[in-house]
């Protein structure tokens, strides 16, 4: 059975996207709001007791007890769902992130037509809290980006999350060179 239609401010906050959303519906065009509003969600898998990770699923759990067919119990399936979500997220934070370090170095360059830095103060002051000499401006935003650049670029803690790994499977399991750089 289909969800009841939300409105256009319950969908969104943003007035732009209200008035996109009405342009769809008078078009016919069914957006990811829409699909949203007409799916019946599934009990077990908006509960989180679903686990589709591998092949041989879904796992459905509904009875306290059950397990997967990997042997989780629903307590693992939940946490496993939680932070794939986590992780998912955060990738899509930092992408998001690092899109905005590019422009913000493309307005320091002044190639990013129609651009500007509305907040001057802030800029100064992740500058400064950065090390960033701050004179000139334009130098400020481009050192600001290739830092925030090269923080997201960072692959350390890789090296690091191997050698967990490696100890968690047994010494020698993993080495240096069996690390792609």
């Amino acid at each position: 059975m289909a969800k009841t239609k939300r409105t256009y401010e319950e969908q969104t906050t943003d007035p732009a996207a209200q008035q996109m959303l009405i342009r769809a519906d008078e078009l016919g065009i069914g957006t990811a709001f829409s699909r949203a509003d007409e799916m019946a969600l599934c009990n077990i898998g908006g509960a989180g007791m679903c686990c589709k990770i591998c092949s041989m699923g879904p796992c459905r759990l509904t009875k306290e007890g059950q397990t997967g067919v990997c042997g989780a119990t629903l307590d693992t399936i939940q946490a496993r769902n939680f932070i794939r979500s986590i992780a998912g997220g955060a990738a899509a934070h930092s992408d998001h992130g690092r899109d905005m370090a590019f422009t913000l170095k493309a307005v320091a360059n002044g190639e990013a037509e129609g651009y500007i830095i509305r907040d001057v103060a802030k800029l100064r002051t992740v500058a400064k809290e950065n090390g960033i000499a701050i004179e000139g401006r334009r130098k400020a935003e481009a050192s600001l980006a290739e830092i925030v650049v090269e923080e997201l670029d960072r692959r350390g803690d890789r090296i690091e999350a191997y050698q967990d790994v490696g100890a968690a499977v047994g010494r020698g399991s993993i080495g240096k060179n069996d690390i792609i750089k």
